[in-house]
């Protein structure tokens, strides 16, 4: 999978997700839904996704040298790992929050610092 088609795919990916939740909104079903997938989880997935969640922004937005496909799962992974967020939002809101703006960070201050000191360090070598 070459870079355009990649991004493509997931652009895609996060419109349809978009536009799944917006259905769900407007058709005032979001309750429900969030209800019936909290009931086929366990009591421990949304503290564990609250870790995960910037740990897969890291590896599908990050540096790293991953292959495409890797790549888009891990983004794919992340897109239902945001989706799922809110399932922690009733037992942990402050752990919500906290990691909300942490994710915020990392993806406008944390991965660019971490991209252009990976940059660097490749013109370093060259």
């Amino acid at each position: 999978m070459n870079g355009p088609s990649n991004r493509t795919l997931i652009t895609l990916s996060i419109a349809a997700l978009f536009f799944v939740w917006l259905a769900l909104l407007v058709t005032d079903q979001t309750t429900r839904v969030v209800e019936a997938v909290r009931a086929f989880l366990p009591s421990w997935f949304p503290v564990a996704n609250l870790v995960l969640a910037p740990v897969l922004t890291a590896l599908a937005a990050g540096p790293l040298r991953l292959s495409p496909a890797a790549r888009f799962c891990a983004t794919l992974l992340m897109l239902c790992s945001f989706s799922a967020l809110y399932l922690a939002h009733a037992g942990h809101p402050l752990a919500y929050y906290l990691v909300i703006v942490f994710i915020l960070a990392e993806a406008y201050w944390m991965i660019p610092q971490w991209k252009a000191r990976c940059r660097r360090k490749e013109s370093n070598r060259t």
